[in-house]
């Protein structure tokens, strides 16, 4: 009897306790999309955090993502707008979703070689994070550019990618970083043009003929810049 009291009162207490938030992710691979009058491979990366005890139905938000990337209204809208869009639409559609991460990823294709890709992280329609990376072949250096954006920025304020990279690559009319400074003075410019941005990460990495290799890195905030 005693027995099954406590079974009784376990039952009980797990039905009732909150539990714990739920977490999913999951990747779109091999997608096609066309922005700007021209097909671009890219990739998506979800990352969903759900309220508890709840269950969902995944293979349905999979698609619904795949619908809404393919028949995005805008077709000359920038990835970070993109990315945005989409997790404002999730959070929409699916309530109970408490989080939502993403990386919207466009890979390299014949005449645009460069990596490039936006992150945003949204806990509310209201409050969102993003970012926008970039890579760079410079000879034999890489140097990948990362920058986070001013939380109230708008969908038509997004910076011009393509304008970013000629500013960096006016910079460095001698390819050689030596230096942290040459990296801290891109920072300083690209904090004192572009006001959407509030920070800026900076790594240059070297490869050498014997396999090794080495970095310099730069992070710089605007409060930072402003001292």
């Amino acid at each position: 009897m005693r027995f099954l009291l406590y079974l009784f009162l376990f039952i009980f207490l797990l039905h009732s306790s909150p539990g714990y938030p739920q977490e999913y992710s999951f990747s779109i691979k091999s997608l096609s999309l066309e922005q700007f009058d021209e097909e671009h491979p890219v990739t998506v990366d979800l990352a969903l955090t759900l309220e508890n005890n709840h269950k969902p139905n995944i293979n349905e938000i999979y698609q619904t993502t795949i619908n809404f990337l393919i028949n995005y209204p805008s077709k000359t809208a920038y990835w970070e707008a993109v990315n945005k869009a989409m997790l404002v639409f999730l959070a929409q559609e699916y309530p109970f979703l408490t989080k939502l991460e993403s990386r919207l990823t466009i890979l390299p294709k014949v005449g645009k070689p460069h990596l490039r890709w936006s992150q945003a992280e949204m806990s509310s329609i209201y409050q969102c994070k993003e970012a926008f990376s970039f890579k760079l072949a410079i000879g034999e250096k890489h140097l990948t550019i990362h920058y986070c954006f001013n939380p109230s920025i708008g969908m038509d304020e997004y910076p011009d990618f393509l304008m970013i990279k000629r500013d960096v690559l006016s910079l460095l009319d001698h390819p050689l970083l030596k230096t942290p400074d040459s990296l801290l003075f891109i920072a300083h410019h690209l904090l004192s043009k572009y006001s959407m941005i509030e920070a800026v990460d900076l790594k240059c990495e070297q490869y050498l003929q014997d396999g090794s290799s080495y970095a310099l890195t730069q992070s710089l905030t605007r409060q930072e810049a402003l001292q």
